[in-house]
């Protein structure tokens, strides 16, 4: 297990690929599994806190556990260097920014992924058990 995770355009890599948002997905599962409980995660990213934040920071109610991340999201915007130093950034035009994502885990979040996913096991298999006994009441009818 990693204490720290960074990332400097390989997640930025993976969502300019025709199948970008799944392969993302399971890159930020791996990252998620392999983090020790108090780890971090650093992304230095293009792309900007609308697109990303919608990845990284899942909520309780996922269908998916796999969608379930175990930390909170802090995201920072700093300015990319320039060849002057005297001239002044515009740090509204994204093309002069790049953007920081700090991934912390928190130990109730991945608690609380644990149960999810137990929870989300126990119900497969309960809805596997319903499906099983409604296709024997149909072959008994």
């Amino acid at each position: 297990m990693s204490k720290v995770a960074l990332d400097k355009g390989t997640i930025d890599c993976l969502l300019c690929a025709e199948d970008g948002s799944k392969r993302f997905k399971q890159a930020l599962h791996e990252i998620d599994r392999i983090l020790k409980p108090d780890g971090v995660y650093i992304i230095v990213s293009h792309s900007p806190p609308n697109v990303m934040i919608s990845f990284l920071d899942s909520t309780d109610d996922v269908e998916d556990v796999e969608d379930f991340y175990g930390w909170t999201v802090d995201a920072h915007q700093i300015a990319k260097p320039t060849i002057d130093r005297n001239k002044a950034v515009d740090l509204f035009d994204p093309r002069n920014t790049y953007f920081i994502y700090v991934c912390e885990k928190d130990e109730d979040r991945s608690a609380a992924k644990a149960k999810h996913k137990i929870h989300l096991v126990k119900q497969k298999e309960i809805d596997a058990i319903k499906l099983k006994q409604k296709k024997m009441k149909a072959k008994g009818r």
